[in-house]
Order: structure tokens, then C-alpha cells, then sequence
């Protein structure tokens, strides 16, 4: 192939100048980024700097941070709110703190979420969040009581609490089968636990700790040293109507001296479930 003696002069020529302008525009960008680094630098030193400043501007200063509105509106109960409305309602209403032992007939505040917020109406929250008034929403308690001479689970709305107790009102919300009451570890467990330890038995020990080890303390040939194996309940949703189901699932929990640092494994170690089902008030009790 030919080449033209001009064109190649041409490009020989225009070698060096594209080799400049690279050399050029390396350069350039090695500055830029200089520049930019020592930028940032200067940035993140001014901001300790300013940091360093607003803390000696502080010292001796006590930090105060004050109510929100959000939590004066929608925050949980205080745990001096809980006790207020229970101590109410245990002895201005006569609800039972908790299950009473053998007494299957008083009204008791049951659950794990016996006490807690009624949120307030969505348009009175959002007026009081945006501004537009500074009137904040009443706070009112919802409780949940089991109430057996009713046959019920009936929630309460109780309240205003920045009033005085003796201008509180107790409001009904809503009822469900008693049956359907809250899981109570405290009662039900209770209950079931002699039906428990007979399953167990009848299961067997041999075969147990052959699958788990000797962690079960319904057995003679429990080691402590080894963890213990609970059951923990949970309210079956799909039990059918009139009746009552709970759900025991039995996890290993280590050893009281390896609990601090593994506590998590009382959650990945499961062992062996029990179903039973429960009448609708007396204590009757049978095996699925």
C-alpha cells in the first residue's frame, strides 16, 4: 500500500503535539484531583473545627431535649400511665390484675398488652403533628379484660388520663369470644403444664434425650449443666369456634452462665411442640 509523503510528514509531525496535549490533560486532572482532595480536607478540618468549637461552646452545658409533639399525641404509655390505669381499673372497676388463681368467674386484665395506647382520631393527630393547633389530642388507654361470667373478651377505652381519675369514663370498644382471649403464659401455662410433663412421659425420656440431650426437667436425668428445655405458647388463630388452642413449642435455653453471651440460642435450638385445646372457661383439658 502506498502513502502519500505529505500525509505521512503530516502525521509525524502531529505525534509530539498529541503526545503534549496528553501529558497536558494528565497533568490538568492530577491538579484537579489535588485540588479536590485538599478541598475535602479543608472541608472535613473545618468541620471538626466547627465540632470542636460547639462542644467548648457547650462544656458545661446540660444537653435538654424536650417533649415532641408526636409523642405527646401518639407515644406509648408511660410506665407510670400503665400503673394509673390499672390501679384504676383493678379497684374502681374490679378487674383482677391477673388471674386469680382458682377464681374462674372475676374479670381480669389479661394479656401482655392488657394496658396500652388508644390512638387518638387520625384527623385530630394530623391537626395537632401539622400545627394547625396546639391543642394536643386527649390521651386514652385501651385495656382488655377477660370476663368470663360474659363469656367475653371485651377491650375498654378508658380516660381522658390528664384528667383526674374521678372524671375518667370506661368506654366498651369491642368483644370476642372468650375463647379467643389473649395467650397468657402466667394462666394458661399454668393450667397446661401437668398435661405437659404427661405428654412428655409419655413420649418417653429414652427417646428424648436420645434427640435432645437430658434437657428436659420433667425428667430425673435432667443436667442443668446442659440448659433446660421451655415451652413457649402461642394462641392457635384457627382453632374452631367454642373452643381454645394453644400451641406449646419447646426451645433449649443454655445454661444460666453461657445465657448472657447466647442468649439468641433459646431461639434456633427447637425442640419438640404439644398441641392441646382448651374449654371454654372451667379447666378441661384433652390431647390432639
Amino acid at each position: 500500500m502506498k502513502v502519500a509523503e505529505g500525509s505521512l510528514a503530516s502525521g509525524e509531525a502531529a505525534a509530539p503535539a498529541a503526545a503534549a496535549r496528553r501529558s497536558t490533560s494528565r497533568l490538568t486532572f492530577a491538579l484537579a484531583a489535588f485540588a479536590g482532595a485538599a478541598a475535602s480536607l479543608a472541608t472535613e478540618r473545618g468541620a471538626w473545627a466547627w465540632l470542636r468549637a460547639r462542644d467548648a461552646a457547650a462544656a458545661g452545658a446540660s444537653v435538654r431535649v424536650g417533649p415532641s409533639r408526636a409523642a405527646s399525641a401518639l407515644g406509648e404509655l408511660s410506665a407510670a400511665e400503665v400503673r394509673r390505669v390499672a390501679t384504676w381499673a383493678t379497684t374502681a372497676k374490679g378487674f383482677l390484675a391477673v388471674r386469680g388463681g382458682d377464681d374462674f368467674e372475676s374479670p381480669w386484665l389479661s394479656g401482655p398488652s392488657a394496658v396500652e395506647l388508644f390512638a387518638p382520631p387520625k384527623q385530630d393527630a394530623l391537626a395537632y403533628l401539622d400545627g394547625r393547633t396546639d391543642v394536643a389530642p386527649p390521651r386514652y388507654a385501651r385495656i382488655t379484660a377477660a370476663v368470663p361470667r360474659e363469656h367475653a373478651a371485651v377491650e375498654y377505652k378508658i380516660g381522658p388520663l390528664q384528667s383526674a381519675e374521678a372524671d375518667w369514663t370506661m368506654e366498651e370498644l369491642e368483644r370476642v369470644p372468650f375463647t379467643k382471649r389473649p395467650t397468657e403464659p402466667g394462666a394458661d401455662l399454668r393450667l397446661a403444664g401437668p398435661l405437659l410433663e404427661a405428654e412428655l412421659a409419655a413420649l418417653g425420656a429414652e427417646l428424648l434425650e436420645a434427640t435432645f440431650g437430658p434437657v428436659f426437667p420433667a425428667f430425673d436425668t435432667h443436667d442443668p449443666r446442659e440448659g433446660a428445655a421451655a415451652p413457649m405458647m402461642q394462641n392457635d388463630p384457627l382453632s374452631p369456634k367454642g373452643t381454645r388452642r394453644d400451641l406449646y413449642g419447646y426451645s433449649w435455653t443454655p445454661p444460666k452462665q453461657k445465657t448472657r453471651r447466647n442468649v439468641e440460642a433459646t431461639w434456633v435450638h427447637p425442640c419438640v411442640e404439644i398441641n392441646h385445646w382448651f374449654g371454654t372457661s372451667r379447666p378441661s383439658f384433652e390431647i390432639l
